[in-house]
């Protein structure tokens, strides 16, 4: 028969084991360099602080599950203010990284998943564009507020929803996506800068009021809708542009390195539309 393991004794030398690499790891901090010794405590605190407000944001979001409605989506906007009010904009990337892993935005209704992966980052980067105008006027210092810079890979935001990309992204703050993009691309840009390495599906640059959106692969239909202003240059293809991005927009439309539309129709545009050659639009409207 065999002899049954002594669970009290195994336990008890597993301890022991644990105890002995834990004074042994004590051991080898203690003969680190000052300075090392100092980045290594640095990065324990912003692992906290991370986990701290990628919780928090989770509960906001949780707490306040809304449906499409732009109103709605913005007061829940402003809501994740209060806890980004003091968390370094730079560290922008690390937290969406957090959220996305925590959650996968798992505990959100159908209705609350279309939030941006980039939501966090258009919060942060108010209150940085803030930050640095406040600081430039105190020092009388006029020179251009360098942009909060940050480059996303599909697998840096692997399970978040790539809806809404971009999602009110304000000035001074640019975002390059190396991968595609879902619907709604730079929806309701606000200034900032956003380049889509891949393809866009439908409605590139909804409701844009200012800022940069630029396509290097192919975008879908309805490109521009309702776009107010701001700057769409598409590189690739697109399969339908809608018909109200050359109406109210005040803003610039560039396909293919060609202008067509600065706040009306370009002579190269109005050529193009004639002749039929820009998808999506009529040439005799």
């Amino acid at each position: 028969m065999n002899e049954q393991p002594n669970f009290k004794e195994t336990y008890t030398e597993a301890n022991n084991l644990l105890a002995n690499a834990e004074r042994k790891a004590d051991a080898a901090m203690s003969e680190l360099p000052k300075d090392v010794k100092e980045k290594m405590r640095k990065m324990y605190e912003t692992e906290k602080l991370i986990d701290k407000k990628a919780g928090e944001i989770i509960d906001i979001l949780v707490n306040n599950q809304t449906t499409w409605e732009s109103a709605a989506m913005k007061s829940i906007f402003g809501l994740v203010h209060s806890p980004l009010s003091v968390f370094p904009p730079k560290l922008g990337k690390e937290l969406v990284q957090k959220l996305i892993s925590l959650n996968k935005w798992g505990k959100l209704t159908e209705n609350m998943r279309w939030i941006s992966s980039t939501f966090i980052i258009s919060v942060l980067g108010e209150e940085y564009g803030k930050d640095e105008e406040k600081m430039k006027r105190e020092n009388n210092d006029t020179t251009p507020i360098e942009p909060l810079s940050f480059v996303f890979s599909e697998g840096d935001l692997s399970g978040a929803t790539l809806d809404s990309f971009g999602l009110f992204l304000p000035e001074h703050v640019k975002i390059t996506f190396t991968g595609n993009t879902w619907n709604s691309t730079g929806y309701k840009l606000q200034g900032g800068v956003l380049i889509i390495c891949g393809n866009t599906s439908s409605c590139t640059g909804l409701k844009m009021h200012s800022g940069i959106i630029e396509v290097r692969g192919n975008a879908g239909r309805q490109t521009g809708d309702e776009m107010f202003g701001g700057t769409l240059n598409i590189t690739g293809e697109v399969e339908e542009f809608d018909e109200s991005a050359f109406s109210q927009n005040q803003g610039t439309i560039i396909w293919k390195g060609i202008t067509l539309w600065n706040n009306g129709w370009t002579p190269e545009g109005l050529k193009m539309k004639k002749a039929g050659e820009i998808p999506g639009i009529s040439a005799d409207s």
